[in-house]
């Protein structure tokens, strides 16, 4: 029973929902809320309780686990080997063909211009000199 004589001792009845985590989201974020508001003895005891609670679950379902049948382990690995998977896809067949001609009509673009820069930066040099050559006047 819990000690109504606290402060938000009410709080400790959540305590069994709040362990086996029957309780909606919206009730555990709004409980959160209130047990961070709430007087630091009842918060000790309600994380002290459900820690104990938590344990004891662990425990009793630790004492329950049962194996699963060999046959399950068989059925599985038996269903493994029957399912058919695809070979892996070459690597350049992921592309559509289309991404993969536009791709190199994008290379030969750059390759012109790139050829057209270096051409422009070899002949302009030898046509930068416009004005005629200077004379010399023999005096």
């Amino acid at each position: 029973m819990t000690d109504l004589s606290q402060p938000d001792a009410e709080l400790l009845d959540f305590i069994g929902p709040y362990a086996l985590d029957a309780m909606d989201p919206n009730d555990v974020a709004a409980l959160h809320d209130r047990l961070a508001a709430a007087n630091p003895v009842t918060r000790y005891t309600f994380e002290d309780l459900a820690r104990d609670a938590h344990e004891t679950l662990a425990l009793m379902s630790s004492a329950t686990a049962v194996a699963p049948p060999a046959a399950l382990r068989d059925r599985v690995l038996d269903t493994v080997d029957v399912a058919v998977q695809d070979p892996p896809a070459p690597p350049g067949s992921l592309l559509h063909p289309r991404t993969r001609r536009l791709r190199w009509l994008a290379l030969a673009g750059a390759a012109v211009v790139a050829a057209a820069a270096i051409g422009g930066v070899v002949i302009a040099p030898g046509h930068l000199h416009t004005a005629a050559p200077p004379t010399h006047n023999a005096l």
